[in-house]
């Protein structure tokens, strides 16, 4: 069995379009195919959830391997970093953007939370520090299940595009002006980043955005990738997966 999370970018979209999508989940929607699993000949099981987080990804794969499952293969594709996660009770969870809150199980919107969230919860810094601290939690986890496992950066170039651990320092004080380096919380994360930074030569993780990959050409009028999209997008992950098995 293949385990897929991530975001919209790796599920449905469009409820009324049917197209093959690289990790659809055909329980939902049977007529479409999984492309990747197609090719590797390989049931699935995607819990990837629109406007879901990465915090959320990382709450799945826990249960996953509390819940003792035994995946053949782990493949996650990340989100922005901004998102994150609250639970709604019952396994599901309110997904928090700064557009909105959704109830993953009961579709109900909330328009209050995330407001309070962005407004006096919300860091730049520590926003992107929690995603690399999730992605270093993801792969000590993966390893866990003792199978191979692939983590990717779906589509923000601009998380990406910083390449803060090409200088750390820089990075972190410029989001403490008045002490810069000096700020006890600036060595905090300088510590952490630098941390992080020696721990990531073990990583199976891929800061190759699927956005970048497939081009502007192949978004629909949502910013999700279109059939081609998918398609190029499969044909780049199950040449990443044969460099794993």
């Amino acid at each position: 069995m293949i385990y897929f999370n991530g975001d919209s970018w790796s599920t449905s979209y469009h409820v009324n379009d049917e197209h093959d999508i690289w990790p659809i989940n055909t329980s939902a929607y049977p007529r479409w195919t999984n492309l990747v699993a197609q090719e590797l000949q390989k049931d699935f099981y995607n819990e990837s959830l629109g406007c879901g987080s990465n915090s959320r990804i990382l709450d799945c794969v826990e249960n996953l391997y509390l819940q003792d499952k035994k995946p053949e293969l782990i493949i996650l594709a990340l989100t922005s970093h901004v998102r994150i996660h609250l639970p709604s009770g019952y396994g599901g969870y309110w997904n928090l953007n700064p557009g909105g809150a959704l109830d993953s199980i009961t579709g109900k919107f909330d328009d209050t939370v995330y407001k309070w969230y962005y407004a006096n919860g919300h860091e730049e810094l520590d926003s992107v520090y929690r995603y690399y601290k999730i992605v270093w939690n993801l792969n000590r986890l993966c390893k866990q299940f003792e199978c191979p496992y692939l983590i990717v950066q779906a589509w923000d170039d601009e998380l990406v595009d910083q390449k803060i651990f090409n200088d750390i320092e820089t990075y972190v004080t410029k989001h403490f002006p008045e002490y810069g380096i000096n700020d006890v919380r600036a060595q905090a994360y300088i510590q952490a980043f630098n941390a992080i930074a020696q721990d990531m030569a073990s990583w199976n993780y891929s800061e190759d955005t699927f956005s970048k990959l497939i081009g502007p050409e192949r978004l629909d009028d949502t910013l999700h990738p279109d059939p081609d999209g998918h398609k190029l997008i499969a044909d780049y992950m199950i040449d990443k997966i044969k460099e794993l098995v």
